[in-house]
């Protein structure tokens, strides 16, 4: 694996207590102790290891551990911790992996709120629909005039249905002499 051989050309270029200052966020038992060292172990990693590319995964490894020892600790506590020399949180791969959770939750919200508002919408025209076309055969009715077949009607937009409906009502109070 392409990953494997990066730690391995990692491993043959650095000390060995530069892997152990890595590991100590999930190596030391004593959480206190973790927190009070933490920033001169990242500081330790960030100037003792030159190549930068092994530098930056090194530190990388150091804070996505750091975050799942503190996992109740945010962003900004675990900057605090490394005295802001945390990297932002967007350019590690937790962050990445958080920024993506969100944005997978934030669809899969988004899409059951415009279900539900669609749902709603649907049922708001069909209610409306459903009005005027009883309008219409009503009044079609009091004018003794042949009702519309209801496939006919159905297939109106809502704007002609109420012009319609609207037409008809007039018809009906000047046939019975109503205003």
């Amino acid at each position: 694996m392409e990953t494997d051989k990066h730690f391995y050309e990692i491993f043959e270029v650095n000390p060995q207590w530069i892997f152990e200052l890595t590991g100590r966020p999930l190596l030391e038992k004593n959480r206190e102790l973790l927190e009070r060292n933490a920033v001169a172990y990242y500081t330790q990693i960030k100037s003792n290891t030159p190549n930068e590319r092994q530098k930056a995964k090194l530190l990388a490894v150091f804070i996505d551990w750091m975050l799942q020892r503190f996992n109740e600790l945010g962003k900004q506590e675990i900057e605090t911790m490394l005295l802001g020399q945390l990297p932002d949180l967007r350019d590690t791969q937790a962050g990445k992996d958080l920024i993506a959770i969100g944005i997978e939750k934030g669809i899969e919200k988004g899409i059951e709120k415009g279900i539900e508002k669609g749902i709603e919408k649907g049922i708001a025209k069909g209610i409306e629909k459903g009005a005027l076309l009883g309008t219409i055969v009503t009044c079609q009715s009091l004018l003794g005039l042949e009702p519309s077949i209801e496939t006919d009607l159905q297939s109106k937009s809502i704007e002609v249905l109420a012009k319609m409906a609207n037409e008809l009502q007039i018809s009906v109070r000047s046939h019975f002499g109503l205003k």
